[in-house]
C-alpha cells in the first residue's frame, strides 16, 4: 500500500468580537478505506485499500451572545461539510465514489435562574443530517440534553438529563444504526446503550475562585467552540 499525502489549509476570521467565521480544505491522495466485498464463495472480506483522492470543505459560523438582562447566554456554531471521493477499483471490484454535504447546529444555553441562591439551567441542542459514504449511512440525529445546577460554595450539585433521536426512513427513533448496503451485501450495525437517561452530578472547585466563576460561565459554548 502506499502512504496518505495530505495538504489542506484553515482560515479563521473575527469580527464585530463575537463573530467568529472559519473555512477549512483538505486532501488526502491514497487515502487509506476498509472496504468490504463479497467474494465469489459469498464470504464478506473486509481489507484497508488505497482509495483514491478524498477531499473535503468545511464552513463554519460561531458567535456568543448574552440576553433577558444577561441572565441568559448562547453559544451558537453552525457549519457545513461537503466531502467527496472517487471510485474504488480492488480485485475486480468497483466501488462508486460520493460527494455530499452535511449540515449541522449546535446551541447552547446557559440560563442564571437565581443569583441570590446560586442556581442555574444548562440546555444544549444538537442536529446533523444524514450522511452517506459510499454505501455507508449515518442517520441525521438530534440530541437534547438539560442540566440543573445548584451552587453551595466550593460545592455544585446538578441534575441532569439526555436524549438521542435519530431518523430512518421518515421515521423517528431512539435507537442508532449504521447501513452498509451493496448490490450483493447489507449490512446494518446496532449500538445498545442508553439512549435517555437521567442523573445526579456531583461536584468541587478546587483553587482560585474567580478562575473557577469564569470556567464555570464558559462552560455551556465550550463544546460548541472546540467543535470549530
Amino acid at each position: 500500500m502506499n502512504p496518505e499525502i495530505m495538504y489542506g489549509q484553515t482560515l479563521q476570521y473575527q469580527f464585530f468580537k463575537r463573530y467568529i467565521f472559519q473555512a477549512t480544505y483538505q486532501r488526502v491522495n491514497n487515502q487509506i478505506y476498509e472496504l468490504t466485498f463479497a467474494t465469489d464463495d459469498n464470504i464478506q472480506v473486509t481489507t484497508p485499500v488505497n482509495a483514491g483522492r478524498f477531499e473535503y470543505v468545511m464552513l463554519a459560523l460561531n458567535t456568543n451572545t448574552s440576553y433577558l438582562k444577561e441572565y441568559a447566554n448562547l453559544d451558537i456554531t453552525v457549519s457545513y461539510l461537503w466531502q467527496r471521493m472517487n471510485d474504488i477499483e480492488y480485485e475486480n471490484t468497483h466501488t462508486k465514489g460520493y460527494h455530499n454535504g452535511v449540515f449541522q447546529i449546535d446551541l447552547n444555553n446557559n440560563f442564571t435562574l437565581s443569583k441570590q441562591h446560586k442556581i442555574s439551567f444548562d440546555m444544549n441542542v444538537s442536529y446533523n443530517t444524514k450522511d452517506v459514504s459510499f454505501y455507508t449511512e449515518t442517520p441525521m440525529k438530534l440530541y437534547l440534553y438539560g442540566q440543573l445546577k445548584k451552587r453551595f460554595k466550593a460545592c455544585q450539585l446538578s441534575l441532569y438529563g439526555f436524549c438521542n433521536l435519530y431518523m430512518y426512513d421518515g421515521k423517528m427513533t431512539t435507537h442508532w444504526r449504521n447501513k452498509y448496503e451493496t448490490d450483493n451485501i447489507q449490512r446494518i450495525s446496532l449500538i445498545k446503550g442508553e439512549p435517555i437517561g437521567v442523573g445526579l452530578r456531583f461536584n468541587y472547585y478546587f483553587g482560585n475562585k474567580k478562575v473557577n466563576g469564569t470556567n464555570e460561565r464558559k462552560t455551556s459554548g465550550s463544546e460548541a467552540k472546540r467543535r470549530l
